[in-house]
């Protein structure tokens, strides 16, 4: 992978094309860590179409359009380094947008997709700065997993539990930009990416919203089923949620 560019040369890259479309950029402060954003870069390459941002582009005329390359792969190399800050994070990854939406025409799938994701991802970030400090993800994982566990194994959450068929359902990416399922969010939590409870809160929520808003164009038997099973679930979202932010602020280790 060739090394990372000067942060002059991604500010003036990102000052000689086009601005943002993005109404709400998310600011420079508060500042969130290395292993934070490192779960944002994870997140947002899990969209659907994120692969197309994961490696340099290697197309006749790119070179000569594009004075800085940036894809997720060379962010992240950045995120592992040890010279790692968080303004400079931030202007790389808007840099994967803006090169994205330079070299192809506004017409393009492609150009479209950057603006979409681009879009999600200021929007995922400035909810994360609501919460910046990072908390212990063994803690987080001993008080989530278990409620997860026990929604995953219970029937009337099924449709949650593994994502979406798309052979079965093949315009559920035309009209959710990222996927998510309970399965997903286990995984997360397991792997100690989660370094915050309310991350963990978002992808829950995230979850339900999903499903409701592409099942909603089905037949009427399906939603009322959904329906029913979307307010059992706010319901005990919110009966845990409080559970959980008193346990927090005791400092419980037991769920």
């Amino acid at each position: 992978m060739s090394p990372l560019p000067s942060v002059q040369d991604v500010v003036d890259a990102l000052h000689a094309q086009p601005l943002s479309p993005c109404k709400h950029q998310a600011p420079d402060a508060p500042i969130l860590s290395a292993r934070r954003c490192k779960y944002l870069l994870h997140w947002i390459w899990a969209a659907f179409d994120g692969n197309v941002f994961a490696d340099q582009v290697i197309v006749a005329g790119y070179a000569q359009l594009i004075a800085v390359p940036m894809y997720f792969r060379r962010v992240m190399q950045f995120v592992d380094a040890d010279n790692f800050e968080y303004t400079v994070f931030l202007r790389y990854m808007r840099l994967v947008w803006s090169n994205a939406r330079t070299f192809n025409s506004p017409s393009s799938p492609v150009h479209k997709v950057a603006v979409q994701l681009e879009d999600l991802w200021e929007t995922r970030v400035l909810r994360a700065q609501t919460c910046a400090d990072d908390e212990d993800p063994h803690r987080v994982a001993s008080v989530f997993l278990p409620f997860l566990f026990g929604l995953r194994e219970t029937n009337r959450f099924e449709i949650f539990v593994k994502p979406v068929d798309e052979t079965i359902y093949a315009t559920y990416p035309h009209y959710v930009l990222r996927p998510a399922c309970l399965e997903s969010v286990i995984e997360l939590i397991e792997q100690n990416r989660c370094m915050h409870h309310d991350d963990v809160v978002f992808e829950c929520v995230c979850t339900r919203a999903l499903f409701f808003f592409f099942l909603s164009p089905l037949p009427l038997s399906p939603v009322c089923v959904f329906l029913f099973v979307s307010c059992v679930f706010s319901g005990v979202h919110c009966r845990e949620r409080d559970r959980f932010q008193r346990q927090w602020a005791r400092g419980d280790e037991d769920c």
